[in-house]
């Protein structure tokens, strides 16, 4: 028994942790206080306790608060639940969670979203980069994981500890998330040398064999390796410290507790409770019962059941005040650990050998000392009077109730849940607090509801009203049936629910499978199925009978049959028909459930979402949300009750299944005519009507990592060109189409759909799934498995309603994934906003196929991990301007498995149109307009020519003034005019050609300059032909347009609508890599590298003279 003294200890000590947490707790009430006027800047997350990222952010976010804890006067870490406190949330446009926003402190500006990395150093980073202050990170604890390769694998696990391995890769993002509650497990069983808690880096090369060798698959994996076995047992529970812990101590014997403390089974001897019970009213006979027991035992604690029977037996007062002491001990704190188990164990056996009533007044005083009133024995009475051995049991039920939410308040750690069990005697209800005390302790009735059944409050106010109600009948038989099998108590969900109360039918409709699952037996009633004399399963007219039974078209009763054990079916008039595993070939043939999962609902997990799903698809239930909330326990998923969201309730079941499963065949559903095209999640589980032959599929080497928000699913998949469509490899496959996974059909969001918003560090492709085509799968399609290798790595955001449902883009740039090919990606956002910061810059682009001709600007980006960037040719009406790629392979990039970042990505080549045809076309009609003859057509002549010698070579962005200059030739009007412009046009073009070929090579190789020399001149010769087309075209059919001359125009038309690219590409251009301020220290040592590398000298960058620059053009080979 788990009595009050020992919830108040742990629920101070819990209280104790919290109240010691460094993030700061935000209401309305200090909300401004705190933030808006505290003149400290302050980091506040906005979460919500059911969302799943925020769970995985909770233990970074609050080691964050504690390693700026020193600074608490300068800066402030906060969190506010925007689920419970939706007024802050609605203030501040919270569409997501977890959403960090960044206040300045002064309340006078909008704060600022957070939009960086949810890691540690990235939220540091930025703390530091607004404010200046660097952390102090607390020292770390030595991690009790066991790290195992396949060297050790084989001398730690199958030995003489039971072993818990999770396989896992470093790239994975549910590993990282598994991560810090793995430690948390492992230090919860250091003490415990029995246990093993290890990992395997699954990708490591001195551990991949171990890997293959259990057959991992995805990641993480865990599998459970049994004393003295190597024998791998998959788990597939749930990947909370709570579960894990639990987990070990059914399997290893332990009684461990989250936190690392005992529970409150720890040091109890079961064989020796019935003993001790029998010592209140055995007298003298039943001590020496309990000696002899005792003494047949071994161990300290058999030992010492008998010390406390022996001080017990001599003074009634020992007991509690053994307690008591006991009780101040553990929270006075500062115990080494050996001493607190052995105290704790301690205090569990003198519990057992409380009195209950000394337990019930201990419960009571401490109750009252706490502020808590206890009920009066005439408010538990009622108007009806009862007997005085129901008046005492009515107290003490009515007193639990008033208890329990003391209890939880104030002991979470005790795995409290509101139960009501109904005595099927007395026709009491008792509430439960500790599903471990009750597991298979009672029994629960299965069955479809009629119009007029026995509620909650029939059984607590009026039962005498609730025999004449028609679901009296099966409550009755139903206690009457538990009572015969042995068992106090029943649960029915008619009448052991308070349905007044929305918590308690929210915490009841998410606890219900663990309900039916810890249940004894389950009665399955049939009332439609009428049977004479005794049948069974195997009668012919039984089993049609059961076939068309209600029972199995009803929502409810898919959990119902598969969470139990052991369940029993029941005719109309109470007549048995058979069992479970009698019937597990009929059931399956039925419902179409697996017969390994009526067997075992262990298996449940193995089976793909998509088929779970499919056993529902012709389900029906009263009320639309019913479809949705009927299936929690089939996925283990919790969320909160808001009856009247209609079919919302399922698109927010398949978000949760999406935060906690990597099955991707939740999207493996079948549209029909009504459901709106585009739709992300399906409405209703008739959309996976057609589902259950698909099964779970692993796509090697991919990052399993989700992310939804209210935009949409962002993911990361393998990606193929299909037309206009893009066909994205999903991680399942029908089970009859073995090689061919099934893939998404997708299609880019419309122009239209999009508005500009801010850059974001890490941006992606929006998609919209394909349009419904009659007569075949809205947006599903399958790929031959051979088609993998030719895909490519897409970081993708799915919407997930209709496109207009993203209100704010990121601007795009497109990662690619283990490939370092540019040359025939396709794929992007059109029309991103225009931004410019010290990080990124980023200019409105279309990715075009190789060889086309897409209009297009560039994208440059400066990143830490590497991912590449492209950068696409652009096609103007008069001018082509050749884009160059400087792509840097590094062998000692942190990450090789990505293809390089791009450092340098463009070269902007103005049209030397003024050579050759185009040139003399040109200054002839010039020339010809403005009475220019002689010498002086020469002197023009000569000054267009690009002189090598003519311009010292210092920056390459000279070149940029050419259209500027070329323009401004259309407002010459004499001889002089003209021979300046084309003086000062000589000058930037001078420096074009020797230009390139120097800063070429202060970027590429040898090798990778002869491509590069060559397009330089192809797209010179190609210049001169496209200009010389244009020069003919405006010459005969521009003369006078506007009053202008043909010549002017040929100059304004060629200059003027370049003249703005070419002031945007100026601070894009990069120089040197020494100067190029945008490139980190490390970007800049890899271009350096590259060369020395190549030559055995890396040249300083600094300046250099034009003599310099001749003697480097005749002896420098890369020129």
């Amino acid at each position: 028994m788990f009595r009050l003294n020992q919830l108040l200890t742990a629920g101070l000590a819990a209280l104790s942790t919290v109240s010691a947490g460094s993030v700061l707790d935000l209401t309305p009430k200090n909300f401004d206080k705190e933030i808006l006027k505290s003149g400290k800047p302050a980091l506040v997350e906005f979460f919500a306790p059911w969302c799943g990222h925020c769970k995985n952010l909770a233990p970074i976010y609050e080691e964050l608060a504690g390693s700026f804890e020193f600074a608490k006067d300068k800066v402030t870490i906060a969190k506010v639940d925007a689920d419970e406190h939706k007024e802050l949330g609605k203030k501040y446009e919270i569409q997501g969670f977890p959403t960090l926003k960044w206040f300045d402190g002064t309340g006078k500006s909008k704060p600022e979203d957070y939009s960086s990395g949810r890691d540690l150093e990235s939220l540091t980073a930025f703390i530091t980069e607004k404010t200046g202050v660097k952390p102090k990170k607390p020292k770390s604890a030595a991690s009790q994981v066991e790290m195992l390769t396949d060297t050790t694998f084989d001398e730690k696990v199958g030995k003489d500890q039971d072993a818990i391995v999770a396989f896992t890769a470093p790239w994975c993002g549910h590993c990282k998330s598994l991560a810090p509650t793995w430690e948390k497990v492992a230090q919860d069983f250091a003490a415990e040398p029995s246990v093993l808690i290890a990992k395997v880096d699954a990708e490591a090369p001195n551990a991949k064999a171990t890997a293959q060798r259990f057959g991992v698959k995805s990641y993480p994996t865990i599998f459970y390796f049994p004393k003295g076995s190597q024998e791998q047992v998959a788990y597939s529970g749930g990947r909370s410290e709570e579960a894990l812990v639990d987990f070990m101590n059914e399997k290893a014997g332990t009684f461990r507790a989250p936190g690392g403390t005992l529970n409150a089974l720890a040091g109890i001897i079961p064989s020796l409770n019935d003993a001790v019970k029998a010592l209140q009213d055995g007298g003298e006979k039943a001590y020496k019962e309990l000696y002899a027991q005792a003494g047949k035992l071994q161990g300290k604690y058999a030992e010492y059941y008998t010390k406390v029977a022996k001080k017990a037996e001599a003074n009634k007062e020992y007991i509690e005040k053994e307690i008591t002491r006991i009780s101040n001990l553990i929270s006075k704190g500062n115990l080494a650990p050996e001493k607190l188990d052995d105290l704790t164990s301690r205090r569990n056996i003198l519990s057992v050998f409380q009195a209950p009533d000394a337990a019930e007044e201990t419960e009571k005083s401490e109750f009252a000392a706490h502020g808590f009133q206890s009920p009066s024995l005439q408010d538990s009475i009622g108007e009806g009077g009862i007997d005085q051995q129901d008046r005492r049991t009515k107290l003490l039920i009515n007193a639990e109730l008033n208890f329990s939410d003391f209890r939880r308040n104030q002991a979470e750690n005790a795995r409290t849940i509101a139960m009501w069990l109904l005595n099927v005697k007395t026709w009491m209800l008792k509430q439960i607090t500790n599903e471990r005390d009750w597991a298979q302790k009672y029994a629960i009735l299965s069955h479809t509801w009629t119009d007029d059944e026995v509620d909650f409050r029939d059984i607590k106010n009026n039962l005498k009203a609730a025999t004449q109600k028609k679901g009296y009948a099966k409550i009755k038989y139903a206690c009457r049936q538990a009572d015969k099998d042995g068992l106090k108590y029943v649960w029915i969900d008619t009448c052991c629910i308070d349905k007044s109360s929305s918590a308690e039918l929210s915490q009841a409709i998410n606890s219900m499978y663990k309900w039916y699952t810890n249940a004894k037996l389950c009665y399955a009633y049939l009332s439609d199925v009428k049977v004479t004399g005794s049948r069974t399963s195997a009668d012919d007219e039984t089993r049609k009978l059961l076939q068309g039974s209600r029972w199995f078209t009803r929502s409810w009763t898919l959990q119902e049959l598969i969470a139990p054990d052991q369940v029993m079916f029941f005719a109309h008039a109470w007549q048995p028909i058979g069992t479970k595993h009698e019937m597990v070939d009929l059931l399956s043939s039925i419902t179409s459930i697996d017969p390994e999962v009526l067997q075992d609902r262990q298996c449940l997990h193995s089976v793909s979402v998509a088929r779970r799903m499919s056993w529902a698809a012709h389900r029906e239930s009263s009320r639309e949300e019913d479809q949705a909330y009927s299936l929690l326990g089939i996925f283990d998923v919790h969320m909160p009750m808001l009856y009247g969201e209609g079919e919302k309730a399922f698109t927010r079941l398949q978000e949760e299944i999406v935060r906690t499963s990597l099955d991707h065949s939740v999207f493996a559903w079948e549209t029909w005519p009504d459901v709106p095209a585009g739709t992300l999640f399906s409405p209703s589980p008739y959309g996976f009507r057609d589902a259950a032959k698909i099964e779970s599929w692993t796509v090697p080497e991919r990052d399993e990592s989700f992310e939804l928000s209210n935009k949409g699913l962002r993911i990361t998949l393998p990606a193929l060109r299909r037309g206009n469509e893009l066909r994205a490899v999903l991680n399942c496959r029908y089970s009859d189409q073995f090689m061919r996974p099934i893939a998404l059909r997708l299609e880019a969001l419309p122009a239209r759909s999009i508005t500009p918003a801010k850059s974001s560090p890490t941006t992606v492709c929006h998609m919209k799934l394909a349009h419904f085509d009659k007569g075949r799968r809205s947006h599903l399609t399958t790929l031959d498995v051979n088609e993998l290798h030719s895909t490519k790595w897409l970081d993708l955001v799915v919407a997930k309603e209709k496109p207009t449902a993203f209100g704010r883009q990121l601007s795009q740039k497109i990662m690619i994934h283990g490939s370092p090919s540019y040359n025939d990606f396709d794929l992007i956002d059109p029309q991103p906003p225009n931004s410019f910061n010290s990080k990124d810059l980023v200019m409105s682009l279309k990715v075009l196929e190789s060889g086309g001709t897409e209009t297009g600007r560039i994208i440059i980006a400066d990143r830490q991990d590497n991912i590449l960037t492209l950068a696409f040719a652009q096609t103007f009406e008069h001018n082509s301007a050749i884009l160059r790629y400087c792509l840097v392979s590094h062998a000692e990039c942190d990450e090789p498995r990505r293809a390089a970042q791009v450092l340098l990505t463009s070269l902007a080549s103005p049209a030397v149109a003024e050579a050759g045809i185009t040139g003399g076309r040109k200054v002839s009609a010039k020339c010809q307009n403005m009475y220019v003859m002689g010498e002086e057509v020469r002197l023009i002549t000569l000054a267009a020519a690009t002189s090598d010698t003519a311009v010292v070579v210092s920056n390459h962005e000279l070149v940029s003034g050419c259209k500027v200059i070329s323009a401004c030739t259309a407002a010459c009007h004499n001889a002089v005019g003209a021979i300046m412009c084309r003086f000062f046009l000589g000058c930037v073009e001078a420096a074009f050609f020797p230009g390139c070929l120097l800063f070429l090579s202060r970027w590429y190789t040898r090798a990778e300059m002869q491509l590069r020399v060559t397009l330089i001149n192809a797209g010179n010769l190609a210049a001169q032909a496209f200009g010389g087309l244009i020069a003919a075209g405006i010459l005969g059919d521009m003369e006078g347009v506007r009053g202008i001359r043909a010549w002017r125009w040929l100059f304004i038309i060629e200059g003027v609508l370049t003249v703005g690219v070419a002031f945007i590409a100026y601070p894009i251009l990069p120089d040197y890599p020494g100067t190029t301020r945008w490139l980190s220290a490390r970007q800049s040592s890899i271009a350096h590298t590259r060369l020395a590398k190549d030559v055995g000298i890396v040249d300083s960058d600094a300046s250099m003279t034009a003599f310099q620059g001749l003697k480097l053009a005749l002896v420098d080979p890369k020129v």
